[in-house]
């Protein structure tokens, strides 16, 4: 999952449309001392930046616990941004699921969403 969200951030730090699906099952977002979060909090407004891109990201209920957590919540307000308004963000907690076990069922989800919902 973190390297998704890293794709992500230099994607849309260098606006180089590399990929417009990304998948992040279970992103170790305090990893070395929330780098990913800070990454995307200094991200500027890119108002040149017209390329829609989707995001599917997932978190054990066993993790953060059933509402999420606190890095993950953080996380899906800072793409609630309106600076990330091109982006089209689908979250969820995966019941009683740990770290290790969000990785198949987040690909098979997210997969059929990207194929389905966003081509």
């Amino acid at each position: 999952g973190y390297f998704a969200l890293f794709a992500l951030e230099r994607d849309l730090k260098e606006n180089n449309g590399l990929f417009k699906n990304y998948v992040a099952a279970s992103p170790s977002l305090s990893y070395f001392h929330e780098y990913m979060i800070k990454q995307f909090q200094s991200l500027p407004a890119n108002e040149s930046d017209k390329i829609s891109r989707m995001v599917y990201l997932t978190t054990g209920g066993l993790e953060g616990g059933e509402n999420g957590g606190i890095h993950f919540n953080l996380f899906i307000k800072i793409l609630s941004n309106p600076k990330f308004n091109h982006i089209k963000i689908q979250h969820e907690v995966l019941s009683k699921t740990d770290h290790m076990e969000t990785a198949i069922p987040t690909f098979e989800k997210g997969l059929l969403i990207m194929i389905t919902k966003h081509p």
